[in-house]
């Protein structure tokens, strides 16, 4: 009887861990992520992130501002419109990333993806509102970026008509772009754009009025190439490309990259370990 009771022990403790075995396995199975599943998750993750590279093509183009560049308004106006373009291609990838279901061995790349999703949409709502500032400085200025100037070309021995009339009608222009640049509301982050062109017309005006009264023959000892307002227009265009850069390094959408780096690690992690 005791020999019959340790075999029948035995037996079950065998069948016991059998059965361990077996719903071990079973729920390993349950929980292995396919390939294809994780490389569908990859392709919208990675659509999303070049919406928001695509976002900040305007960069370039903002940072060559220059009166020699007939086109620049023109080209960068074009890529504000095309930055908020893109947006409707972020959000619906963004839609995507969140209506997918992460679970088991995808919990912790969900985790990552949804807190990339919340900060590329809080990225993109503060880069629109930039891209509206920009674009509203820039239209104020135009008449003045219109005009293609070059005030320290103009010498007191070119007197003609065409060459005053030229001038008045600059100093008309930066007369009113100055005033509606006052009117002017632009977010805290592009404050110190707005400050640019404000300093920068008010000193190109200075030298347009003096330029006027010289050809004029008001003010004959007036030389804009020795002009201190020159040399305040010399310096606020060598110091744009770096307020240029400080504004746009700034913003929400340049910190997205660690959460970036985060989701893709896990992807490799999860095609190297974990897919099966």
């Amino acid at each position: 009887m005791i020999a019959t009771s340790r075999k029948s022990s035995w037996e079950t403790a065998i069948l016991v861990a059998a059965a361990c075995l077996l719903f071990n396995a079973c729920s390993c199975m349950g929980n292995r992520v396919s390939r294809d599943e994780v490389e569908a998750i990859n392709g919208v993750f990675r659509g999303s992130v070049s919406s928001l590279n695509e976002a900040m093509a305007f960069r370039r183009t903002l940072e060559g501002f220059s009166f020699e560049k007939t086109d620049f308004l023109d080209d960068t106006l074009s890529q504000i419109q095309g930055s908020r373009d893109v947006s409707n291609t972020l959000f619906v990838s963004i839609e995507e990333l969140q209506a997918i279901s992460y679970k088991g061995r995808l919990s912790n790349l969900g985790a990552y993806i949804l807190e990339y999703c919340d900060a590329a949409i809080d990225a993109q709502g503060e880069l629109e509102t930039v891209l509206n500032g920009l674009e509203s400085v820039l239209r104020v200025v135009e008449p003045v970026l219109r005009e293609e100037i070059v005030i320290t070309k103009f010498e007191t021995q070119q007197i003609t008509t065409e060459i005053l009339q030229r001038l008045i009608n600059i100093r008309e222009a930066l007369e009113t772009s100055l005033v509606n640049l006052d009117g002017v509301d632009v977010p805290e982050i592009l404050a110190g754009y707005k400050s640019f062109y404000g300093d920068l017309l008010t000193a190109m005006h200075e030298i347009t009025v003096g330029n006027i009264a010289a050809l004029q023959g008001q003010a004959s000892n007036f030389h804009a190439e020795v002009s201190p307002d020159l040399a305040r227009v010399q310096q606020l265009m060598s110091d744009y490309p770096q307020l240029i850069e400080d504004i746009l390094d700034s913003l929400k959408i340049s910190r997205v990259d660690p959460l970036v780096e985060r989701v893709e690690l896990e992807i490799n992690r999860l095609f190297l370990e974990e897919v099966q």
